[in-house]
């Protein structure tokens, strides 16, 4: 699938009226309609790559392979904060 413009514009408005609504409008129900349409257009979007590139595993390698880093680096900090034998949170016995 080509790249469309029109899918950003859409998912910048569906983050938007979330943020609206989180903000600004409390009672607003912009927010489930900005949460439905990410879904939705995630949904699409997902799909079609799915459609196009073949077997799902490969879908799925790729995004893991894409994915894995944050949660790596992640533990590297919260181990460089406090690595495990320094922590002084922990109660003595």
């Amino acid at each position: 699938m080509p790249y469309r413009p029109q899918l950003d514009a859409l998912r910048t408005f569906a983050v938007f009226s979330v943020l609206i609504s989180h903000y600004w409008l409390k009672e607003s129900l912009l927010g489930h309609f900005g949460v439905r349409l990410f879904f939705v257009l995630s949904g699409f979007l997902i799909t079609s790559i799915l459609l196009q590139r073949g077997p799902t595993w490969t879908f799925y390698v790729r995004r893991m392979s894409r994915l894995w880093r944050a949660p790596c680096k992640g533990g590297a900090f919260q181990w460089v904060q406090a690595p495990p034998g320094n922590r002084s949170s922990r109660k003595q016995p």
